[in-house]
C-alpha cells in the first residue's frame, strides 16, 4: 500500500534544496523585511509572467537589473544593497550565495525603509 505524503512549505525535509525563489525570498526578507519580499515576488510575476515559485536561475539573472533598481526603494544602505545583489548574483550563477554573503559580514537586516 502506497502512502502519499503532503508536505507544506514550512515542513519541507531538510535534505531538499530550496527553490530559487525560496532562496531569493529568504535573502530579501533577511536584508529588507517582509514588505520587500512581497514586492520582489510581484516584480518576478510581472517580468516573468509566472508564479515566483517557478523562477529559474536564468530568469533570476535577467531580473537582477530590475531588482537592483527596486532595492533603492527598500533602503539607503548601499553596502546592504550591494551585498544583497551579490548574493542574488551568486545564486543565479549557481554559487553558494549564503556562504558568500555570510563571509562578507553583510547578511543582516539593514535599516530599511519598508514599503507599505
Amino acid at each position: 500500500m502506497s502512502q502519499t505524503m503532503t508536505i507544506s512549505r514550512r515542513t519541507k525535509p531538510s535534505m531538499s534544496k530550496p527553490s530559487v525563489y525560496e532562496q531569493v525570498a529568504r535573502f530579501t526578507h533577511e536584508y529588507f523585511g517582509a514588505d520587500a519580499t512581497h514586492y520582489v515576488a510581484r516584480l518576478i510575476e510581472i517580468h516573468t509572467r509566472k508564479q515566483p515559485e517557478m523562477l529559474s536561475k536564468a530568469e533570476l539573472m535577467s531580473l537582477l537589473d530590475w531588482i537592483k533598481s527596486a532595492v533603492s526603494f527598500f533602503t539607503e544602505d548601499k553596502r546592504a544593497a550591494d551585498a544583497y545583489i551579490v548574493a542574488l548574483y551568486n545564486l543565479a550563477e549557481d554559487s553558494n550565495a549564503a556562504s558568500s554573503a555570510k563571509t562578507s559580514g553583510c547578511l543582516h537586516r539593514s535599516s530599511a525603509t519598508h514599503l507599505s
